[in-house]
C-alpha cells in the first residue's frame, strides 16, 4: 500500500492502526513511479527499500518482489476510499493462471478490467433518494482504475503497454474474447496484449465498489443528477436500492447503516473536507483539473451558507 511521503501525521497514525495486525500488509511511504512495475519495485531501490516501510514486514516485500523475477506477475490498482469484493483475488488469480499463466510468449501481458461496477453518491440526486444512494454501471466501452489488472508475462513491463491510464485500455486494445477463461488464437496463435473482462464463477458480476464523494481527486460523478451516461441503472425505486444493498453487504461486508453514518461523520467536517481538497487540487503527485477546482469551491461556497444559516 503506497500513501503519500508527506500525510498528514494523525491520519497516518490512524491508518497505521488499522493495519497493524494484518501480516500481509505492508504499507510505504513512496510515490509510485509511472512506467515501473513491482518487478523494479516501482522505482524504488532494493537495498534502501526499507526506509520506505511504515508498516509490515520488508522481507516479505523482498520475498514477493525475488518471487516476481520468476514467475507470472499480477497487478492490480485499488484507489483508496473503492473496494473489491471477497472473491476478487482468488477469482483474479484464476483466470490469470488460465490465460496469461499458459503463454508460451515471455513477453505476453494481458489486461483485465471490470465490466460493471456499483458507485455510491455522497450526493444523491434528490432529497428523496437519501444519504446510501447507490448506481450500477456496466462498462463496455471503458475501465475502472479500482479493479484494473495486469498480468506480465516472466520478460514483460509496464514500459512495455502503449498507454497506463485506465481510460485508454477499452480503447486501443483488442478483446481477448468472450470467453475469460479460455485463451483465442490467431494465425496459430495465442492471442494475449489484449484486454479481458474480469470473471467471477459465482456468476456476480458485481466486483468493484466505488464512492463518490467530495474527496476523489477527479471529482468524476461527484455531483452526478439523473443519469450520466447510457449505461447507467439508477436503482431508482426503495426495493432496488434496498436488494442494492444486500448485495453489497453480502460481497463487500459493507452496510447500509455504515455508509449513512460515514455520511454523518464527514458533513460534520465538511468545510474542512472541502477545504483540504480544494488546497489538494494541483499538487505534485495529485490530480489537476480547472473543473474539479470550480466544483470543490462552490460545494464550499454552499456549505459555508448552510453552516452560518
Amino acid at each position: 500500500m503506497y500513501v503519500d511521503p508527506n500525510l498528514n501525521p494523525e491520519f497516518k497514525g490512524h491508518l497505521l492502526s488499522l493495519v497493524e495486525n494484518i501480516p500481509n500488509i505492508v504499507v510505504m511511504a513512496h510515490h509510485r513511479v509511472e512506467k515501473e512495475d513491482f518487478r523494479s519495485l516501482h522505482g524504488m531501490d532494493l537495498n534502501t527499500v526499507g526506509d520506505h516501510i511504515l508498516a509490515g514486514d520488508a522481507r516479505l516485500l523482498i520475498d514477493y518482489y525475488r518471487a516476481a523475477q520468476s514467475h507470472v506477475l499480477i497487478e492490480t490498482r485499488l484507489d483508496a476510499d473503492d473496494a473489491l469484493s471477497h472473491h476478487f483475488a482468488e477469482s483474479m488469480q484464476g483466470q490469470a493462471a488460465s490465460t496469461i499463466g499458459l503463454s508460451t510468449d515471455t513477453m505476453d501481458y494481458r489486461v483485465y478490467c471490470a465490466e460493471n461496477h456499483i458507485e455510491w453518491r455522497y450526493y444523491p440526486p434528490n432529497e428523496t433518494t437519501g444519504d446510501s444512494y447507490v448506481v450500477h454501471y456496466h462498462n463496455p466501452e471503458f475501465c475502472v482504475n479500482s479493479g484494473l489488472t495486469i498480468g506480465y508475462q516472466l520478460d514483460a513491463r509496464e514500459r512495455h503497454l502503449i498507454h497506463t491510464e485506465q481510460c485508454y485500455f477499452a480503447f486501443w486494445m483488442d478483446s481477448c474474447g468472450d470467453r475469460p477463461m479460455q485463451i483465442y488464437y490467431e494465425n496459430g496463435r495465442q492471442k494475449h496484449r489484449c484486454l479481458a473482462r474480469i470473471f467471477m464463477p459465482d456468476q456476480s458480476d458485481q466486483v468493484v465498489l466505488m464512492a463518490r464523494t467530495p474527496t476523489a481527486a477527479g471529482m468524476k460523478h461527484v455531483l452526478g443528477t439523473g443519469t450520466d451516461t447510457p449505461y447507467q441503472d439508477t436503482y431508482e425505486s426503495h426495493e432496488k436500492q434496498k436488494e442494492a444493498w444486500n448485495m453489497i453487504q453480502k460481497d463487500f461486508s459493507i452496510t447500509r447503516q455504515k455508509v449513512v453514518e460515514l455520511k454523518h461523520r464527514m458533513e460534520k467536517n465538511i468545510e474542512n473536507i472541502l477545504h483540504e481538497a480544494l488546497l489538494g487540487q494541483c499538487t505534485k503527485h495529485h490530480s489537476c483539473k480547472d473543473s474539479s477546482k470550480k466544483k470543490l469551491g462552490k460545494l464550499l461556497e454552499e456549505a459555508q451558507t448552510r453552516n452560518r444559516g
